[in-house]
């Protein structure tokens, strides 16, 4: 079975990797950190200051990516933050080009 970072890495040519060194973004778009008891969905202790880190979940409303990379100084978006800035633009998709459209 192909993993999607597999799809990823095969359509980008590019090895998928949990550390982020050397990136200045760094964005969490998976399901990993939605408990708990997740571990990071990359190698958090490699944040640094000058990286900004994001976040597509939700809930909980900061993550523990999220507390950490503000632990290291880094300039951080949460979940709820990039649904809030792009509600407009997936409602307009909805109705006018998706599956709501008519």
């Amino acid at each position: 079975t192909v993993t999607p970072a597999e799809r990823i890495s095969t359509r980008l040519g590019t090895i998928p990797s949990s550390d982020p060194s050397g990136y200045t973004m760094v964005i969490n778009a998976t399901p990993v950190g939605m408990r708990a008891e997740d571990p990071y969905p990359l190698q958090a202790d490699k944040l640094n200051a000058t990286m900004f880190v994001g976040e597509v979940i939700t809930a909980p409303a900061v993550t523990p990516l999220i507390e950490q990379a503000r632990r290291l100084g880094c300039v951080t978006q949460s979940g709820g933050g990039m649904f809030a800035a792009n509600v407009e633009v997936m409602v307009d998709f909805l109705l006018e080009a998706g599956p709501l459209a008519g």
